[in-house]
């Protein structure tokens, strides 16, 4: 499927919106309370170097969102940035970064980034230790951003097959254990992949394949994982490519090839037999895979995007996209067939619908979001034809390296790199969410109505009993922190009147949301605070 045209790029200033919100409903409009004036800017001690960001991730335990990457200096120091969801950087850290220099080598980098349930963090990426030559590392931070010493006394573990190693992504199981995965230099064309599973001190699990590791070396060239996912099984699942072909494996719990999966654990294809490459995993609440990717028929500058829903044992989902079992992203500009299209990132929202982040290049490049329906069709009412582009420098710079992340209340992080010359630096935007499946419940025992909505001075909550019991509300803004709570007491069957005049007086103008539970059951809406 392809979609033509797109002729409008909306700069900041015309994303902005702090009150107008459509209940159920993903615009992609920008939350103006966000940062300053709707943008979090990050240019690392004001000093114009360049910062890579290679990872976004979202932990609701800190109310915090990280960027692993590096800076460049006199050399690429690896770095870990930490702001709260409502857009300041953490005074945990200084400037919110913590600057490992020296680390390694001559140039450090972390590829990924993953946090702990008690907030630790776990960073894994390369060393350049001379040309040619890099080694693996993996490393435990407190929060504090201080090496952990429970993790391998405190020091990096590094792992050094003699050419270019470097270790790409890392997923935290629910037991505690770490899973790792990258690639190591066997030839000067030949990269093959290693898959970790490291107990929480650092040491190898000796349970999972032999030693504590897993080598897959069974095809040419160059084998590369781009993101890797532990599935409610406990199974391990990753992609990214092997040579020209995309490639998708799955592991079982003690690190064997899964043969439910594709016959041998593994998967590898060419999309519309071009030259393929597997980016993001995501495991649905029916066991499907939601697969994207990118194909490449001229480079960069021919990249065109892909996504594909997989059956849990590696077939195609048929009625996918109608019966092409593939939805082909390639929004084309007046500009001509040249633009480059590439999938960065990709989420699914409460509703069921899928949110792709890209880069869109037409000039100057920008970031994109494109809205899918569940059934793999577009949905045409979002945006231009689909697709919503962000310049978030004003439109007078590039902007690339499109990252999201979804908050338990439905907004959107979205983050990218802004180019300024020779110089790099992240920015993000917080966007109004998609509520519209975050509460869904059976049998509730209670119904619930606000009014006025909107409102300026009060508000009043209608709840409708089934039967006679307690009933607590909350209200959170839509970064997630709670601004009011209170349990309420032997209501009655029947209607219930609760006045929260006094919860809102002190709010901001804003959009918020209020939860109310009752026997284990919620239920959730919107309200605007004028």
């Amino acid at each position: 499927m392809k979609v033509n045209t797109l002729k409008k790029i909306v700069t900041l200033s015309a994303l902005l919106c702090t009150s107008t919100f459509i209940y159920g409903q993903f615009t992609g409009d920008i939350d103006g309370d966000f940062g300053d004036g709707g943008i979090l800017w990050y240019d690392y001690t004001g000093s114009g170097v360049t910062t890579l960001m290679t990872k976004l991730v979202l932990d609701e335990n800190t109310e915090s969102m990280y960027f692993s990457g590096s800076i460049n200096s006199s050399g690429y120091n690896a770095i870990i940035v930490k702001a709260d969801l409502t857009g300041n950087l953490s005074p945990a850290f200084t400037e919110g970064t913590i600057n490992y220099d020296p680390f390694i080598g001559l140039d450090d980098q972390f590829e990924s980034i993953a946090i702990q349930p008690n907030g630790k963090m776990v960073a894994v990426g390369y060393s350049i230790i001379g040309a040619g030559n890099s080694d693996a590392i993996i490393a435990r931070f407190n929060t504090d951003g201080a090496f952990d010493p429970t993790f391998n006394g405190g020091s990096p573990l590094i792992f050094d097959a003699g050419g270019l190693d470097f270790a790409s992504d890392v997923a935290i199981q629910e037991d505690g254990k770490i899973v790792i995965i990258g690639s190591y230099q066997t030839d000067v064309a030949d990269l093959d992949l290693f898959i970790v599973r490291l107990n929480s001190d650092g040491s190898p699990d000796l349970t999972f394949g032999i030693g504590g590791s897993v080598v897959l070396n069974t095809y040419a060239g160059i084998e590369m994982i781009h993101n890797i996912t532990i599935l409610e099984n406990g199974n391990i699942v990753a992609a990214g490519q092997a040579g020209e072909d995309i490639l998708v494996l799955q592991l079982d719990t003690d690190g064997n090839f899964d043969t439910d999966f594709s016959g041998d654990g593994t998967l590898n294809f060419k999309v519309n037999g071009l030259p393929s490459v597997g980016d993001k995993l995501i495991e649905l609440s029916d066991g499907k895979l939601l697969l994207s990717g990118n194909t490449f028929s001229d480079g960069i500058d021919g990249s065109r995007g892909f996504i594909i829903k997989l059956e849990p044992n590696g077939l195609f989902v048929p009625d996918f996209n109608g019966d092409d079992a593939t939805l082909n992203l390639a929004f084309e500009s007046e500009l001509g067939l040249d633009t480059t299209f590439l999938i960065r990132d990709m989420e699914v929202l409460a509703s069921g619908q899928i949110l792709v982040a890209a880069d869109y290049g037409n000039g100057i490049d920008n970031l994109a979001l494109i809205l899918v329906n569940e059934n793999g069709d577009i949905d045409t009412e979002f945006g231009e034809a689909g697709m919503r582009l962000y310049n978030l420098s004003g439109g007078s710079l590039p902007n690339k390296d499109a990252q999201i992340e979804v908050t338990s209340t439905g907004a959107v992080l979205l983050a990218g790199r802004v180019i300024n010359g020779v110089y790099e630096d992240i920015v993000t935007v917080r966007l109004f969410g998609d509520i519209s499946g975050l509460y869904e419940t059976e049998l509730t025992p209670f119904e619930v109505k606000l009014y006025p909505n909107p409102t300026v001075d009060f508000l009043t909550l209608v709840v409708e009993m089934n039967n006679a019991s307690n009933l607590s509300v909350q209200i959170t803004d839509l970064a997630g922190k709670t601004v009011f709570s209170e349990n309420f007491s032997n209501l009655i069957e029947g209607q219930n009147n609760l006045s929260l005049t006094d919860a809102i007086s002190g709010l901001t103008p804003g959009c918020y949301s209020i939860m109310t539970t009752c026997e284990g059951r919620t239920a959730s809406q919107l309200f605007i605070k004028k």
